[in-house]
């Protein structure tokens, strides 16, 4: 469950994210994830027994964001993030901070991120360009890699309505600076059509994991 609010100071404006979530799972070591979890026969009584088997309550997690708006004619707007800033736990009211225990569910580390975009008008067009920086107090990725952590994004907008959406548009976007995602969306009256394709890296540099995912969505606004 998530529910944000924003608002404006003096031309700088700020958010808050508040999401309720409940974790479940089991993280155990890297021999028994690469290994054991391949197993049809695989005995999860034992893992909860051996590994532990106390599932985590339900925390009260809140994001925060801030972002300035130039004035300049590209609307260049710089912001910085904080995911996972800090959490209480529903059942005994515990608050903690930067990083959030979920128990046998592993633990989630604050992610710090800034960016910087810019936006340029031509007749029924409009051209964005976006530089993100993620984790740059470097405490949630492993490595202390600098390309790991940059993204560059891309969007053309043809049609823009009064909700700040287009009628048509095409997405593109680098991460860590190689891998390749695309998307485009196109809104016909009430029907709006979504979809995109980008890739994860979840090993290391030396060492990559990659793994392709694509999202479609269909949406009808009344």
């Amino acid at each position: 469950f998530e529910y944000g609010i924003a608002f404006q100071i003096f031309g700088l404006y700020a958010g808050f994210n508040f999401k309720a979530v409940q974790r479940a799972g089991l993280v155990a070591s890297v021999d028994l994830v690469s290994t054991s979890v391949y197993l049809d026969n695989e005995d999860y009584d034992g893992l909860i027994e051996e590994y532990g088997g106390d599932q985590p309550g339900t925390k009260f997690v809140v994001d925060f964001g801030l972002l300035y708006r130039f004035d300049h004619p590209w609307n260049i707007r710089i912001g910085l993030a904080a995911i996972d800033m800090f959490a209480m736990d529903i059942q005994d009211r515990s608050v903690s901070y930067g990083t959030i225990d979920y128990g046998s569910a592993g633990e989630v580390t604050q992610l710090n991120s800034v960016g910087i975009a810019f936006t340029i008008e031509k007749s029924e067009f409009e051209f964005t360009g976006s530089f993100d920086y993620l984790d740059y107090t470097y405490s949630y990725l492993a490595s202390n890699s600098t390309s790991r952590r940059v993204a560059l994004g891309f969007e053309v907008g043809y049609g823009k309505r009064a909700d700040n959406s287009y009628i048509a548009a095409f997405q593109a976007g680098l991460r860590e600076l190689k891998y390749f995602s695309a998307g485009m969306t196109l809104t016909l009256g009430a029907l709006e059509f979504s979809t995109i394709r980008w890739t994860e890296n979840f090993g290391t540099e030396d060492t990559e994991l990659l793994d392709t995912r694509y999202m479609f969505l269909l949406s009808l606004s009344f």
